[in-house]
């Protein structure tokens, strides 16, 4: 019976683990693809794990538990979205490719350094003003100035 499901696996591509068994048993547990779900994750990223789990079971025909909808989803998130802290580690090097293009504009990255070395850093604010908008902002120099706060929402 295991070199049976093991074919199978081969031939169909799917990824099957053979759990522990008995002389009369056999567990397979299937490792339910992120893939499938990516499309209506991407569409709808706040959808509830019931939904899901109903969608599952209508498309496929098989039943996945709550853990296993929200690894799915979490890893279909991260393939839509990117990792955010690799995201924030690309600050410094997407602002010093920016001073390379625009020479004279200026840009800044704030980070907390972590207690540990091996932890990344921690983003906490950027500034970037283009070489472009100073030139503009000197040559129409007005009396009042209005700044913009900008808020993020997320992981920092």
């Amino acid at each position: 019976m295991k070199e049976a499901v093991t074919w199978y696996s081969v031939l169909h591509h799917k990824p099957l683990c053979l759990a522990s068994n008995d002389n009369q048993r056999l567990n397979v547990k299937c490792a339910f693809p992120s893939k499938a779900l990516e499309g209506k994750f991407r569409l709808l990223p706040e959808l509830d794990l019931i939904p899901v789990q109903v969608f599952v079971d209508q498309m496929f025909k098989i039943k996945i538990s709550r853990n296993s909808t929200r690894n799915t989803k979490e890893k279909a998130l991260r393939k839509i979205n990117g990792d955010d802290i690799e995201q924030f580690n690309l600050c410094h090097t997407y602002c010093q490719e920016l001073i390379k293009a625009h020479p004279g504009s200026t840009f800044f990255v704030k980070s907390v350094e972590p207690n540990k070395p091996t932890d990344p850093c921690i983003f906490q604010r950027l500034y970037m003003c283009l070489k472009s908008l100073i030139n503009g902002f000197h040559a129409r120099c007005r009396k009042v100035i209005g700044l913009d706060g900008c808020h993020t929402k997320g992981l920092y």
